[in-house]
């Protein structure tokens, strides 16, 4: 793939998005990049995690406003819903080594992705609005996360949030110095890596399907995902195991 680095070792995905100069702007290629590897992880039974993260400076400019289409790769571009609906339906943990800036549809891969790791020179931004343009994933994801009058500042100013400033709203789990920024990603992701992976997915699975849902209404549909999660092999075993040492 040209603007994206994809391996797979020990059952985690490192995907490195790989538009340097361009600070790593999501053209159509690189979309298209990114769905397949989304639908790699999604099916793909030895994959258990996966890491995102980009080269040089930036994590990612966002959308590359400076590309040309055809009308036939305009008609076939899955844009922004369709590449966050495609990231959302991975199904399995997705942490984000976010090494720099994060901006727009960049930033809303950052926002939905299940863990982010930060330095001191990561910063989140929506700076369009400064252009006169309006923003997808700011005003669905960033007004989900922030306090609204908090988030309506940034997304209304275009003003960039910093990575002090991003801790303190939970945006970015910690930050740790840039040189241990993937070390710190790959050895958490290992740590996912290493558990038995039904339970995993069916905590992400319960908590994508009830975000959004009144309390008692997420608790009912949480029984039901439960109820159908013990019939996964990895958990049946699990919960012999747990019988097993409980008796002893």
């Amino acid at each position: 793939m040209g603007s994206i680095e994809f391996e797979v070792a020990d059952h985690i995905a490192l995907i490195t998005m790989n538009r340097p100069r361009q600070r790593n702007a999501i053209d159509l290629p690189m979309r298209l990049d990114l769905i397949k590897c989304f639908n790699r992880i999604r099916h793909d039974p030895d994959i258990r995690v996966a890491v995102l993260t980009g080269t040089g400076s930036s994590f990612s400019a966002g959308h590359d406003l400076k590309e040309t289409k055809t009308a036939e790769e305009a008609a076939n571009d899955p844009n922004t819903p369709g590449l966050m609906a495609c990231f959302r339906s991975v199904g399995k943990p997705v942490i984000a080594a976010i090494n720099g800036t994060c901006v727009a549809q960049g930033a809303g891969l950052a926002l939905l992705s299940d863990i982010r790791i930060g330095t001191a020179e990561t910063t989140f931004g929506w700076p369009q609005v400064k252009f006169g343009m309006p923003s997808n994933s700011g005003p669905t994801l960033l007004a989900r996360m922030m306090p609204w009058n908090v988030a309506m500042e940034y997304l209304m100013t275009g003003d960039f949030i910093d990575a002090e400033h991003a801790l303190k709203f939970n945006l970015i789990n910690r930050i740790v110095p840039q040189e241990n920024l993937m070390k710190e990603a790959m050895d958490l992701a290992g740590r996912i890596a290493a558990l038995p992976p039904g339970g995993i997915q069916a905590i992400k699975q319960c908590a994508v399907a009830t975000i959004n849902l009144d309390v008692s209404l997420a608790f009912d549909l949480a029984v039901q995902l439960f109820a159908s999660a013990l019939h996964h092999p990895d958990v049946e075993a699990g919960l012999t195991a747990f019988a097993e040492r409980t008796t002893k």
